[in-house]
């Protein structure tokens, strides 16, 4: 069986180009994996909803689909949609992961996160990362009106392009991804794979695989496992 992992594509509308590529490469899965693994920032903005957006409803109804085929669908919380649990906790075959663990695909150990937690210098992201899902956070932002929740979700698509800036040279990424990586390699992982930084990389180190997954809205990348071999790959192939 097929396991697909992908992450960052900061949906907005669905007549972006991002959100229609999405869609039409979630509907040729239908039947054909056994989980698809998103590792946060699906949406620009998700927080803790009691129904979807509208402008999110054509992908949400898409992913309970392919749950309803029988796909397990594993959630790892990001920086851009978080308090997951009151929507998707509901539904069969949806599980959600708010910081990221091990998982197990057969006899194979993968260990999956967003990749904000990498680099634990970086204080004051940390700080509004525990500001933002802070349970008065999960308590407002179910109740806000929409004109808001699309200024918050411009405002967030704005910073965020600002932070990817610094990390778009692979050789500072590489010594945090590859530190994080060999942690969770040596607890027994036979690979981990991230998001968040938006830069595509395979990398094979001692004990297993390294995959940071690159993003939905430049590379459309996204890493499938198969019989034990992981790989990055593009859409379309």
């Amino acid at each position: 069986m097929t396991d697909i992992f992908l992450a960052d594509a900061h949906l907005g509308r669905p007549d972006d180009q991002n959100y229609q590529y999405l869609m039409t490469f979630l509907g040729n899965l239908k039947g054909n994996i056994r989980t698809l693994f998103l590792l946060g920032d699906i949406f620009e903005f998700w927080g803790n909803f009691k129904r979807p957006p509208h402008a999110y409803q054509p992908l949400v109804t898409l992913l309970e689909e392919l749950a309803e085929l029988g796909a397990q669908i594993v959630w790892v919380e990001g920086n851009h949609d978080f308090h997951l649990q009151r929507y998707f906790g509901r539904h069969k075959n949806f599980r959600i992961l708010p910081d990221g663990g091990m998982v197990e695909l057969g006899d194979t150990s993968v260990y999956v996160a967003h990749g904000d937690l990498v680099d634990l210098d970086n204080h004051s992201y940390l700080r509004l990362r525990r500001i933002l899902r802070s349970p008065l956070i999960a308590l407002f932002s179910g109740f806000l009106p929409l004109a808001l929740l699309d200024y918050i979700a411009a405002r967030m698509k704005h910073e965020s392009k600002k932070r990817r800036r610094s990390y778009d040279r692979q050789a500072e990424l590489l010594p945090l991804l590859n530190k994080h990586a060999t942690r969770h390699l040596d607890a027994g992982a036979a690979a981990v794979i991230t998001g968040h930084y938006h830069t595509p990389l395979c990398r094979q180190l001692d004990g297993g695989t390294m995959i940071a997954l690159g993003d939905w809205i430049h590379d459309f990348s996204y890493a499938e496992h198969h019989d034990g071999v992981f790989t990055l790959k593009n859409f379309p192939g």
